[in-house]
């Protein structure tokens, strides 16, 4: 193997350990968040605020605040990040950790659809049949999700706010790959100024919605026990998304997407004691055609 195959192997080597703290981080973030007892829009505000003072403070410390140029680039995906915890605090109000992880599944098929103009890549009858096939499993997670055991009973309109998460976080996802350094020549974004710049526009794009929307008085009522909670969400699935904007430049999107396709089953397994939501055996074989599907079509189109 020459010097270049050896730091592309080292990289990619590099790059999964972090995924892997990506998709450990980010299964306790549906658990966590659904143990906060306060409005979705109060959670979202002092998460957002909070994470973004996170960020700053260590950008500060390791000199990387990010410049008036990556604040700007970052905005778009800021707004995207923004909408995608609104969507999210609300669907889990309607909607079980198992599936609203389980529709955010289908993340990796939307990748490759989108992807295809962004990256020059072709769609194939085999990538359309296996989606067909996954789109039928997360049916029937959902359709059986709904154990007497569970606390929260999955409705249409969860699935439909779980749709938005997956919308809203697949354009994350793809725009945090591009400013990471995907186009060739272009310097990549450090990860913690990439983040502190996304949240900026984030917290800043909240706000207003938080402050006119439904439950704004409770902004300042919130319990020392949804505070211990809001402060969990903020460390450990912000500590996710950091990991992710540096992980992004050593590993490609399709693998980054393959790898992502553990994080509902390990969620579901996480929200079980955290949540009071068993996992039921049809939930868990419709989990397991959506998993086998889209790797299926990952695989393919990463061989190719």
């Amino acid at each position: 193997m020459d010097s270049r195959g050896g730091i592309e192997a080292r990289d990619l080597r590099r790059g999964m350990l972090g995924m892997s703290g990506v998709l450990l981080f980010w299964s306790f973030g549906p658990a966590l968040s659904k143990r906060v007892g306060t409005p979705p829009l109060v959670t979202v505000f002092y998460r957002m605020w909070l994470a973004m003072i996170l960020h700053w403070v260590l950008g500060f410390a390791i000199g990387r605040v990010p410049s008036r140029q990556i604040l700007k680039s970052t905005a778009v995906p800021g707004l995207l990040f923004a909408s995608n915890l609104i969507v999210f605090f609300y669907a889990l109000q309607h909607a079980s950790v198992a599936n609203v992880s389980m529709i955010a599944a289908l993340q990796p098929v939307v990748v490759l659809f989108v992807a295809g103009p962004m990256f020059n890549e072709h769609v194939s009858r085999w990538d359309v049949g296996w989606t067909l096939v996954a789109l039928a499993g997360a049916a029937v997670a959902v359709s059986n999700s709904n154990s007497a055991k569970a606390t929260t009973k999955t409705s249409a309109f969860g699935v439909l706010l779980s749709i938005g998460v997956l919308l809203t976080f697949t354009g994350y996802f793809l725009l945090s790959k591009r400013a990471r350094g995907h186009d060739a020549g272009r310097e990549p974004v450090h990860p913690v100024s990439y983040m502190a710049g996304v949240l900026t526009t984030a917290s800043f794009a909240v706000t207003p919605v938080c402050l006119l929307g439904p439950g704004v008085k409770a902004l300042s009522e919130v319990s020392a026990g949804d505070t211990f909670w809001i402060v969990l969400v903020v460390c450990i699935p912000s500590m996710g998304h950091l990991l992710m904007s540096w992980t992004h430049r050593f590993v490609a999107v399709s693998v980054s997407s393959l790898a992502m396709l553990t994080q509902p089953i390990t969620a579901s397994l996480v929200a079980w004691p955290l949540n009071g939501q068993p996992v039921v055996v049809l939930q868990a074989v419709g989990a397991l055609i959506v998993v086998c599907s889209i790797g299926a079509v990952v695989v393919r189109r990463q061989s190719a």
